[in-house]
């Protein structure tokens, strides 16, 4: 590993984009057609398409479904970002201007949290959803940036992220004190009575939240893992095939030292707990790994070219689906008489694929044309 990243402009790593162009992918309505297309084996609930549906749904506790790494691979590929771009804003602008640059990134991704999460179209102050996806986000990429631009070398990123994890696992597991703490029961633990009492605004839940205050420190230390990976594929010593390997042996220590925390605490998404985030930051990487190898070397890119459009305007294409309804427009498509015609006259389930898949379309749709506009809405 080199102590710093070089301040020459670093090289353009497409399996970056693509894997941030897939994580999204997910959100803005894949996730819908998946659901859709278990309406085709009516009466066969352990088919294999419910099967496939139920990893795309978040376990409601502990446990670990394909969705719940949804999130943390995103924060992940914000860690190789800042790598990749925040030297390089150093080398050209100098320090100040990049933390200028962080704070004012970090506040515009925090208050479009707040819009996402409804803004202040509440009764009062006390409903407001002051945490959120995006606000999370934005404390992570302040973090990673903060760290970078104070110095800190790959050494000093990963004894951090320990650290994050370690002093985390401690306060899960302080001794139980007027009910609150080990075992980590849904709004009995540490992490959710410090949101009931200090979390400004209201819970997502009626007594604890998943982006809440405590769990942030391990989310931060998920963007860390990215920052470190954005470190090794800078590595100009090394062969293609030397980081592909490389990611891949670090991806299986991750998941394995992950496992073996989950021995002694449970893998909860919502508390972000160690295991969890060590487990999310393995399959993360060996992701990576596998669009490394596909994309970057193998040199096979156009079955990525919806996964780049999208992931060129990732955050934009967030915020959208959520103002515009794709799917209300897909009804007034193709909804209707149109999708009864289908559930009822060719196969059952199959109207409602339609639909799905007329949404998903028309959002990414919308990331095309931006692409080919070549209009990159950076937030």
């Amino acid at each position: 590993m080199p102590e710093a990243p070089s301040p020459a402009p670093a090289p353009r790593l497409a399996s970056v984009d693509v894997l941030r162009g897939f994580t999204m992918f997910w959100i803005i309505g894949a996730d819908n057609f998946v659901h859709a297309l278990t309406s085709l084996e009516t009466g066969n609930e352990a088919g294999p398409l419910h099967r496939i549906a139920q990893q795309l749904s978040h376990r409601l506790w502990s446990g670990l479904s394909f969705y719940d790494l949804i999130f943390p691979l995103f924060i992940f590929t914000v860690g190789v970002s800042i790598v990749l771009a925040v030297p390089r804003q150093i080398a050209e602008k100098g320090r100040g201007a990049a933390v200028g640059h962080l704070l004012s990134r970090t506040l515009d991704l925090f208050v479009l949290g707040l819009f996402y999460n409804g803004g202040f179209a509440v009764p009062s102050a006390a409903d407001i959803r002051v945490a959120g996806v995006l606000q999370r986000i934005a404390l992570c990429y302040l973090a990673g940036g903060t760290l970078l631009v104070l110095g800190l070398r790959w050494r000093g990123i990963l004894f951090t992220a320990l650290g994050l994890l370690v002093g985390y696992w401690a306060l899960l597991r302080l001794p139980p004190i007027g009910g609150i703490g080990a075992p980590l029961i849904q709004g009995q633990n540490i992490t959710d009575y410090i949101d009931q009492l200090y979390l400004p605004g209201r819970l997502y839940f009626v007594n604890h939240d998943p982006e809440g205050i405590l769990s942030t420190l391990p989310a931060i230390a998920s963007c860390l893992f990215g920052m470190l990976v954005g470190w090794w594929m800078l590595r100009a010593d090394l062969s293609g095939r030397r980081r592909m390997l490389g990611l891949f042996a670090g991806a299986a220590a991750l998941v394995l030292a992950g496992l073996a925390w989950s021995l002694e605490m449970q893998v909860i998404k919502e508390l972000w707990t160690p295991p969890f985030a060590l487990i999310a930051a393995g399959c993360s990487v060996a992701l990576l790994a596998v669009f490394y190898a596909i994309v970057d070397l193998g040199g096979y890119t156009r079955w990525a070219t919806i996964f780049v459009w999208i992931g060129a305007n990732s955050v934009f294409i967030y915020l959208l689906v959520k103002v515009v309804n794709f799917n209300a427009i897909a009804n007034l498509l193709v909804g209707g008489f149109i999708a009864k015609f289908f559930n009822t006259q060719v196969l059952p389930g199959l109207g409602n694929l339609i639909v799905a898949t007329v949404s998903l379309v028309l959002s990414v749709a919308v990331t095309a044309f931006l692409h080919h506009r070549k209009v990159f809405i950076k937030v």
